[in-house]
């Protein structure tokens, strides 16, 4: 058996969803369908726990103080190497541009590259209020799912926002965003 992450952990219930802790073995997961799936997903369901909630709040607040922001989130260990050759991400130059040309708002990174994080912090340190240094690790997962989480809400609660090509999580912010802004 393999143990999952638990996603009633961060988020509530969905109606009509069953949810379970342990994948027995005998269960086959088709990635296409699973992205099928999310692709139609309609994000009003998707409903913070209240911990995680306050806690995303708190840091925006405390650390953003209402002022305006923009984030970017900048996908590099798997994706790159997976689509730097076909031409389908985004040069961190482009990323640069759209941090430059937003030069009187703060900014927040979301990222899976310590690389990427600590240059970008060295570069734009006086913009970057909050910032959750990656810890070095062998594996390709380099956060916790909560801390994704985090990074998700504050990057869809920016002003502006610019995500990584043919990311899915850029893509959840875009959708997030969207809904938010627009409800």
């Amino acid at each position: 058996m393999h143990v999952l992450v638990f996603f009633l952990d961060y988020f509530e219930p969905i109606k009509n969803i069953n949810f379970i802790k342990v994948k027995p073995n005998n269960l086959k997961i088709d990635i296409k369908s699973c992205y099928r799936i999310i692709g139609k997903f309609d994000l009003k369901y998707l409903i913070l726990k209240p911990y995680l909630k306050e806690k995303i709040d708190k840091i925006i607040k405390e650390n953003f103080k209402n002022e305006p922001y923009i984030s970017c989130h900048i996908r590099r260990t798997d994706h790159f190497e997976c689509f730097k050759n076909k031409g389908k991400t985004t040069d961190l130059k482009h990323f640069e541009n759209f941090i430059e040309y937003n030069e009187k708002s703060n900014l927040f990174i979301a990222t899976d590259n310590l690389n990427i994080q600590e240059n970008l912090y060295t570069k734009y340190n006086n913009r970057i209020k909050y910032i959750n240094f990656i810890k070095p690790s062998d594996n390709l997962r380099k956060t916790t799912l909560e801390m994704s989480i985090i990074d998700l809400y504050i990057c869809t609660k920016s002003d502006k926002f610019m995500g990584t090509y043919w990311s899915s999580f850029s893509n959840i912010i875009n959708r997030l965003r969207n809904y938010y802004f627009n409800n």
